[in-house]
């Protein structure tokens, strides 16, 4: 069975008893755009394509279902294709209420917000149906989600200027979310700066259920390892971890450093001073 979603658009009391076209079909497509940007927001990850499979008016309201196809017919990707769709309405129901977990790509944040503010002004209710849930976008949600949308443009993914990847250490501060997967907030050591570090299916499986992330992390020092993106003032702004360990400190006196030897069998005083020189 293929992944389709359903976008209900109905116009607003105030605009009378038929939608406009431009609204109608404008809310379909800011909806859709949205889609898009959040299924493959690398840029690289352009393979799926929503196409729209049934539309029809039973006036009032106006629905389109679209689904997902791979761009090349000899790939499957069905799972990539039902976690877009799920993350998709998870992100949208979560803006909706007012809750920002992590920033979104600018063109999702534009097409969100050119659709929620038609939601304030002709259009009175838009739902939005997939195989996991459904929400609906109505003047006060609306509103609720602008006010999160403001925050997220300042968030935008564009913004990053860098990606590359390797380890930051830090201790953990916060537990959170990233699109509904377990990520932690740690404050980088060398820096002091708060940085989301978003964990992958396998870390997460390894911990076990949600109540369990807290107890294996909570105020541990850490070594988060995996594609860590940079802003424009070169600062770590998040990191796709796929892996996390606690590091664990030993107390060792000035003596046993001394007293230490190196592979190459010098003392240590020896050895930086040769390394230095």
């Amino acid at each position: 069975m293929r992944e389709s979603i359903s976008i209900t658009v109905h116009p607003s009391e105030s605009s009378g008893d038929y939608l406009t076209v431009s609204d109608a079909l404008k809310q379909v497509l800011d909806l859709v755009d949205t889609l898009d940007a959040l299924s493959q927001p690398d840029g690289d990850r352009d393979c799926i394509v929503w196409r729209l499979v049934e539309a029809h008016t039973n006036s009032p309201p106006f629905t389109a279902i679209v689904a997902g196809f791979p761009k090349d017919p000899e790939v499957s990707l069905s799972r990539e294709i039902e976690y877009a769709s799920r993350l998709f309405i998870e992100t949208l129901s979560s803006v909706l209420e007012g809750r920002l977990d992590a920033a979104l790509p600018k063109e999702a944040v534009r097409h969100l917000t050119s659709a929620f503010k038609r939601n304030l002004n002709g259009v009175g209710r838009t739902t939005v149906l997939t195989p996991h849930r459904s929400t609906d976008i109505v003047p006060t949600t609306a509103q609720l989600g602008l006010s999160a949308l403001t925050r997220a443009d300042a968030l935008s993914r564009d913004d990053w200027q860098r990606v590359e990847r390797g380890s930051i250490e830090g201790r953990v501060i916060a537990i959170t979310q990233y699109y509904n997967s377990p990520a932690l907030v740690i404050q980088e050591r060398l820096t002091g700066a708060k940085v989301m570090c978003a964990l992958n299916e396998d870390v997460a499986g390894r911990i076990g259920p949600e109540h369990r992330w807290s107890e294996a992390w909570s105020g541990e020092d850490v070594r988060v390892s995996g594609v860590i993106h940079y802003g424009e003032d070169g600062l770590i702004k998040r990191v796709m971890a796929d892996s996390c360990r606690v590091i664990e400190w030993t107390d060792v006196s000035i003596s046993d450093i001394k007293a230490a030897r190196t592979p190459f069998n010098t003392t240590i005083k020896k050895h930086l001073e040769d390394f230095w020189s």
